[in-house]
């Protein structure tokens, strides 16, 4: 099984990218940490650097969230599969939570959309009827051998 639902490739890719910046920091400064640009990091006594423990929340906030989102959108494929849903019906929880998040910018920071952006969305909100009302390829080999076996049935 692999670290997400492309398979091993998306950790791969990642894995890699942050080995090559992490080899950039160490031939820059001598360490794989470079703690004196760090956020994380300030000059304690004596000049030592410490952990900055007031970022610890921000940085768990932050990793549960993504966790518990990828476990519920993978809860969401699985019963949508179970429920013989259309699967571009899930990805479509992506969306809606583009226009919420923009929504909360607009009232909050008083943030604008680019007219691309905005187009974007109204686009794929257009697509979320007609992806409910496809049939997945699923449901079409069960319509086609249900009539087959009724035309069976009655010959």
């Amino acid at each position: 099984m692999g670290a997400s639902f492309t398979g091993p490739a998306g950790f791969v890719l990642l894995l890699a990218y942050r080995l090559y910046t992490q080899s950039r920091v160490k031939h820059r400064t001598g360490a794989w940490v470079d703690k004196h640009d760090s956020n994380y990091y300030e000059p304690g006594e004596g000049g030592e650097l410490r952990f900055k423990k007031e970022s610890l929340a921000p940085l768990t906030v932050f990793w549960a969230t993504t966790v518990i989102s990828l476990l519920m959108i993978g809860n969401a494929f699985m019963f949508a599969s179970m429920a013989d849903m259309n699967q571009g019906l899930i990805s479509m929880l992506f969306v809606v939570g583009a226009f919420y998040i923009s929504a909360a910018f607009f009232w909050l920071f008083v943030e604008m959309l680019s007219l691309w952006k905005a187009a974007g969305i109204a686009l794929m909100f257009i697509a979320i009827p007609m992806l409910a009302v496809g049939r997945s390829k699923d449901q079409l080999t069960a319509t086609s051998s249900t009539i087959v076996t009724l035309g069976s049935e009655t010959s």
